[in-house]
């Protein structure tokens, strides 16, 4: 139960999401960018299943898997805000774009 917490976790930390202030976007490069959210995201979601899953299916008493899910869930949400942030920034990078074009 504890390796596919752990593992999942450092599967999170190891995603760190570009900062829209990394680079210069131009329109042009806001679709790669989007793209690239959009897949960490994906991953993140999946990496999720996977591990909430394989903590279902380990042995433990119900207060140890609580226990998990809770970890898990907290990992989750704290791995998922960069991401959301940053495809919020891209958001409004195309409302921008589209406003000037």
């Amino acid at each position: 139960m504890r390796h596919d917490l752990h593992t999942y976790i450092r599967a999170t930390e190891a995603i760190a999401p570009a900062s829209p202030s990394d680079a210069s976007f131009y329109p042009e490069d806001l679709l790669p960018a989007l793209q690239d959210t959009l897949a960490a995201l994906a991953d993140l979601e999946v990496g999720f299943e996977i591990a909430r899953d394989g903590l279902e299916e380990c042995p433990g008493s119900e207060e140890e898997k609580q226990r998990g899910r809770f970890e898990l869930e907290q990992a989750h949400r704290l791995a998922r805000e960069p991401l959301l942030r940053h495809l919020a920034g891209l958001q409004e990078q195309i409302r921008e774009a589209r406003r000037v074009h």
